[in-house]
């Protein structure tokens, strides 16, 4: 699957790096309505509400990171590319 870069303007990238040292990621449990309890994944960053995954999620996105962080890329913005 092919995606387009998200790309951030400059005067967000000290704030992107903060919120980057201070992300973590811990055990979490789901609770569900019926009161079963899911294995999960809270990540927590910059003080918000923590995303709560479940761990099949979790597993999905780790893959997905693992695979764009290890892999070459060339960063080129869209204007660059026209020419």
């Amino acid at each position: 699957m092919t995606f387009k870069f998200f790309e951030t303007p400059p005067e967000r990238y000290l704030q992107n790096l903060e919120q980057g040292s201070g992300t973590v990621a811990i055990p979490a449990l789901l609770n569900t309505p019926d009161g079963t309890v899911v294995p999960g994944i809270a990540i927590i960053w910059g003080g918000r509400s923590p995303l709560v995954i479940p761990e099949h999620d979790a597993l999905r996105v780790a893959s997905q990171i693992a695979g764009i962080a290890s892999r070459p890329r060339e960063i080129a913005h869209d204007d660059e590319e026209a020419h």
